[in-house]
């Protein structure tokens, strides 16, 4: 028996090749089955992530939109001094705070008078957006103004003034209502001493 020399040549040349290992063969589909469920976990993770971050930022601009709001009124307060707001304290019922906010329509906006009368809940709408349309993004935070007087140590008259607030977040689903929050401010009697 004669051998072929072809044989022997291609035998030769195939068997010199190396062969790749790991990659002689293809994904079966339960590989590939497995490796789309990993994906798919993976991706929804970031997802939800995105989301997640996104809404704190939204509570984060919220709180601090209402804390600026707020503070503006404080503001506006503490400069009417000491006389003006011991009258209110005196007579609650008949005087208020006369203070101004901002009313917005459309894509322009004006100072209104908003009096605010102690103890008493205020309804407060806050812009928060405007699109080139003149679409508002707005929510209503809720303020209430307390008055007190006190003394210091130094037996100097002094009104604390305290505004309460609270507003309803959209961070989380359904909105959520953020209350206990306020800002302070003591105003003295200046030039007077407790007698």
């Amino acid at each position: 028996m004669t051998k072929n020399p072809m044989n022997l040549v291609s035998m030769t040349v195939t068997n010199n090749i190396p062969k790749a290992k790991g990659f002689n063969r293809a994904l079966t589909l339960v590989e590939v089955m497995v490796s789309f469920a990993i994906l798919s976990v993976v991706a929804t993770s970031l997802l939800y992530g995105f989301t997640l971050s996104r809404r704190v930022a939204e509570g984060t601009i919220m709180q601090s939109m209402t804390t600026d709001v707020a503070q503006a009124f404080l503001e506006q307060i503490k400069v009417m001094g000491y006389d003006t707001l011991n009258k209110v304290i005196d007579d609650p019922t008949v005087e208020t705070l006369a203070t101004y906010r901002p009313k917005v329509s459309g894509v322009s906006s004006s100072i209104i008078s908003f009096p605010m009368k102690v103890n008493t809940d205020h309804s407060v709408p806050v812009t928060m957006d405007i699109g080139q349309s003149g679409q508002q993004s707005s929510f209503n935070m809720v303020i209430r103004p307390e008055l007190k007087n006190i003394f210091g140590a130094t037996a100097l008259p002094a009104i604390e003034v305290t505004l309460h607030y609270s507003y309803t977040s959209n961070a989380n689903s359904g909105g959520k209502l953020i209350t206990g929050r306020r800002v302070q401010y003591v105003v003295p009697k200046l030039g007077s001493t407790k007698t």
